[in-house]
């Protein structure tokens, strides 16, 4: 099984793997990450690079991500991580009380996914996969399948796969060097 700290050095060291992380991040600068990026491959490289991230590295990486995306995929992002947050027992600073302001903050829904990313590390990949049909779905994937997604069930979330996405290409990028 690989190390962290291999995976980190495979990134900044070069090689396939770099190379591989490199397509993906210029395929995710490219335009939206949903129409150049699969469902499989967004949780995947999140999987593998999420766990890697400091709190800041994870929420600057969040905050890019997040600004990228329109006020209203923010919203229902951010709406998505407070019901995770609910059905899983724990609580963000401040979420509570987010108005719809706050959840088109792409500021606030970092330090709100950064948060939850420190307190529950497996809990947002668990509710981003289940939001993307990848497996796993659980609590969250009832709910989204029956509504939130658009009601065509949860073969495909843009929104989710728009956060992963961009959390694993922003941090890649910053593990090898460039912006």
């Amino acid at each position: 099984m690989r190390t962290g700290m291999d995976f980190l050095n495979q990134l900044m060291g070069g090689g396939d793997r770099q190379q591989e992380y490199r397509d993906f991040a210029e395929r995710y600068d490219q335009g939206p990450p949903y129409e150049r990026i699969s469902d499989g491959e967004a949780a995947d490289r999140y999987e593998e690079v999420a766990p890697h991230l400091s709190q800041e590295d994870y929420r600057l990486s969040a905050r890019e991500a997040f600004g990228r995306m329109s006020p209203e995929e923010r919203e229902e992002f951010g709406k998505m991580l407070q019901e995770q947050s609910q059905q899983s027992g724990g609580t963000i600073p401040g979420e509570q009380h987010a108005s719809e302001g706050d959840l088109r903050n792409p500021d606030f829904l970092a330090r709100m996914a950064s948060s939850m990313h420190q307190q529950q590390p497996d809990a947002l990949g668990g509710l981003m996969k289940g939001m993307l049909g990848s497996g796993g779905g659980g609590l969250v994937g009832g709910m989204l399948g029956s509504g939130m997604t658009g009601g065509g069930g949860m073969t495909s979330n843009p929104v989710a796969k728009a956060a992963m996405a961009g959390i694993a290409a922003t941090a890649a990028k910053k593990f090898m060097g460039g912006r």
